[in-house]
């Protein structure tokens, strides 16, 4: 298996480090540059009400404002990546991946060249896999779902010529051994699955997903019917089963085609997962599986053994790590809003302790002179959350390319 390299991005660092640099100037110098143009009995007179409603009040409140507008616009990201993530989530996606145990076991060739060989290799594995306690079914694919979005072959239904003004229509195309769609709990929605009648020398059939049948039989009635596929010769239609997510979670749905592997022929699309649905911990079956593989071929490679949960969640993994990514920023944004709300409330209190005084001597109880500061913290956050929520208009949409389902 390929290993990714990680590698630092300079240009990364060196904008995080100019960053780092001009806040540091900025924040720095500011205070600096506004006390060398104070002369000294100005400074002294500074630390009453005139400060509060200052150029010192005003620029503070800019920056608490900035602060929540930050916050809100990241918090708005992070609830848009959200429900991305939760669309994604919510798609059927065709069959049922709990205790499905997956394994590449890909036939090398020459070795396994002909397709007699490798019937022979699928029927002896199988056999003693299928034999074990915990094991309720099991079955060879070409390409397991999610993990590939190609693989598709162009095809032709009898009787519906093909119009040479507009592209030759393609499927996915999945060659499988007989028990693969019972196996993955695939819901069949017409006609039958594969049997052990179907055999290399028996009539040539397959199944079709119901995007297919629907492309052509809208109305029901697909079985029966004849289509060419990944071979020159009709194939006649036995069944058609729910639509498998083959392509990810995104990808558009296309016609499917299952052809039945003794049928294939010797081509590029030689079955080459083994999925196993257990009716315990599928990871719990991997030594035992692997030892029985070896006992039909003791060279045969076995790569990437992963439950059929895992790789569905690895599909809506860059969703995750987008949306963990946003609502960190957000996180954070949120807390520094809320200490920067609190600091400069609490230096204007501070600020209006005599006036704070006066007041209460003159009858303003400590409910009147809560709201007097609370208002006039809750000012700038509040122009800080129109500012966000008006910003968002425009910010959000450049998350556009990172949604599913949901529009900014």
């Amino acid at each position: 298996p390929t290993v990714s390299v990680l590698t630092m991005d300079y240009r990364l660092l060196g904008f995080a480090a100019a960053v780092s640099v001009a806040t540091t100037l900025i924040f720095g110098l500011l205070p600096a540059w506004r006390a060398s143009g104070l002369a000294p009995n100005e400074t002294l007179k500074q630390g009453g009400w005139s400060d509060v409603q200052g150029g010192s009040g005003r620029h503070r409140s800019a920056l608490v404002v900035l602060e929540v507008a930050l916050a809100v616009l990241l918090l708005i990201g992070s609830g848009l990546m959200a429900r991305t993530l939760v669309r994604l989530q919510s798609i059927a996606i065709g069959f049922r991946p709990e205790n499905l145990l997956t394994m590449r076991t890909r036939l090398p060739f020459p070795k396994y060249a002909d397709i007699h060989q490798r019937t022979r290799y699928y029927e002896s594995v199988l056999a003693q896999v299928t034999a074990l306690p915990n094991v309720q079914s099991a079955a060879f694919i070409s390409n397991l779902p999610f993990t590939s979005r190609g693989n598709t072959s162009e095809f032709s239904v009898e009787g519906r010529p093909k119009d040479p003004a507009r592209p030759a229509p393609d499927a996915t195309v999945r060659t499988v051994t007989g028990d693969y769609l019972h196996t993955l709990g695939v819901r069949l929605r017409e006609g039958r699955f594969f049997s052990r009648e179907d055999r290399e020398d028996s009539t040539s059939v397959v199944i079709i997903n119901e995007t297919f049948a629907d492309l052509y039989w809208p109305r029901g009635h697909a079985t029966g019917n004849r289509v060419k596929t990944i071979s020159d010769s009709w194939q006649t239609i036995i069944g058609v089963v729910s639509d498998v997510r083959e392509r990810g979670l995104e990808a558009s749905e296309k016609p499917g085609v299952y052809v039945l592997a003794e049928q294939a022929g010797n081509n590029w699309l030689a079955p080459q997962d083994l999925v196993i649905r257990t009716s315990v911990e599928p990871s719990n079956l991997v030594p035992t599986v692997r030892s029985l593989i070896w006992t039909v071929d003791p060279k045969q490679p076995i790569t990437a053994i992963r439950t059929m949960e895992e790789i569905v969640d690895l599909d809506a993994s860059d969703r995750k790590q987008q949306m963990a990514v946003l609502s960190a920023f957000a996180g954070l944004a949120l807390v520094l809003a809320s200490v920067g709300i609190y600091g400069v409330l609490s230096y204007l209190a501070s600020l209006r302790l005599r006036e704070i005084g006066l007041r209460m001597a003159l009858g303003a109880s400590a409910t009147d002179v809560l709201r007097l500061i609370v208002g006039q913290g809750l000012k700038p956050s509040l122009l800080g959350v129109v500012t966000g929520v008006g910003a968002s208009f425009f910010t959000a949409r450049l998350l556009t390319k990172m949604l599913y389902g949901v529009t900014p």
